[in-house]
Parts: structure tokens; sequence; C-alpha cells
């Protein structure tokens, strides 16, 4: 569900979320234990996420467009650290609220219902990424479309 949901939002493949740690933070999403997700920059999310006996770790995640990839990390005061199953629980929750219609930033499991500027931001900037390889690539020498 999270990287078809990633897929289909940004028509890109999401590098470094494996698909273990996928479907980890898919059961911790489902469990309804993301506490909060709100997007601290275009590309930067933070939030708060319980872990399994209880205890609230903070995560970070940062997306960073590179090419046909988004390159996907994340830091937590989990145990592990980073890149780990909480980050891909709060990656789904802005999602799965991106794909609501929802803004990106949730509260207690209330979201808000405006549209974030920093959601907004991220969304140009990768419009803008995609606008100048799609140049590169019908002005490349052989490439179909080309003008001669």
């Amino acid at each position: 569900m999270l990287l078809d949901l990633f897929r289909n939002r940004f028509a890109r493949t999401p590098l470094g979320l494996d698909r273990e740690t996928a479907l980890k933070g898919e059961r911790i999403f489902a469990a309804g234990r993301v506490l909060a997700v709100r997007e601290s920059a275009p590309g930067r999310l933070e939030g708060e996420v319980e872990g399994s006996a209880g205890e609230t770790y903070k995560t970070t995640v940062r997306l960073a467009p590179n090419g046909a990839v988004i390159r996907v990390s994340n830091e937590c005061t989990c145990p592990v650290g980073f890149d780990c199953k909480h980050g891909a629980a709060l990656l789904l929750a802005w999602l799965r609220d991106l794909q609501d219609g929802v803004g990106g930033d949730r509260e207690g499991g209330q979201a808000s219902r405006e549209a974030s500027p920093q959601i907004a931001a991220l969304e140009r900037h990768q419009v803008l990424q995609w606008v100048r390889e799609l140049r590169l690539l019908r002005w490349q020498p052989g490439a179909q479309g080309t003008r001669s």
C-alpha cells in the first residue's frame, strides 16, 4: 500500500524504503499509532509515532527528488534510529492525508483541511524538475519528437 501510494502520488520510485520496512510501517499506521504528522519544510515531515510498548518516538522523514527516484530517509528516536518502520508509518499518514484531500498536517488524528504551503512548494519543485527532465529528453539527438 505505502509503496503504491508513493508511486501514484509522485510517479517515481522511493529509493531508501524497502518493502519489509514499508509493510511494518503500514501495520503501525493501520493500528492508529501515528499521533501527529506535519510538514516543517518542503520535503521534510516531522511527527510522533507510538511504539509497541506505548512510548512516543519523534520521527523526521526527508524526501529528496533525484531524477526518476525520490530518496526517502528518516531519523527516529527509536532504538533503530534511522530508516525505520516509524518513518514509513509517518510517510504513509502524510500520503493518505494528501490522497484524501486533507492538508499535510495532522495532530491527534485530526487533519488540517487547508493545503499546506510546504506541500505546494514541494509539488511545485517536483513539477519544475519533471519539466526540466522532459525538456532534456525532448532535445536529445535521436530522441522521438525532437526538433531538427
